[in-house]
């Protein structure tokens, strides 16, 4: 069974090998090229930041998701009520 916490999970994965690619091209050019490892360096630091803040938002919105799926909206606690927006 597929829930959208696994979907996250998995799209965070796809992610995280452009991380890794990027990571992979500064060592190759840390020796011969310091300003593209320089440049590599901060793309890679603002690519993670960005893809984990976007993760925390998809978590949170997906754990509310998958927890409706199970319970009616009158059983959730008043902290999830609280995020209810639509």
């Amino acid at each position: 069974m597929s829930t959208n916490l696994v979907t996250l999970l998995e799209k965070l994965d796809r992610q995280w090998k452009e991380v890794d690619q990027l990571i992979d091209n500064a060592k190759e050019n840390r020796a011969n090229n310091e300003d593209l490892y320089n440049a590599l360096c901060r793309s890679i630091s603002i690519l993670i930041v960005s893809h984990l803040e976007g993760f925390t938002k998809e978590l949170v919105k997906n754990i509310i998701f998958d927890l409706s799926e199970g319970f009616s909206f009158r059983e959730m606690p008043s902290a999830i009520k609280k995020t209810y927006w639509s």
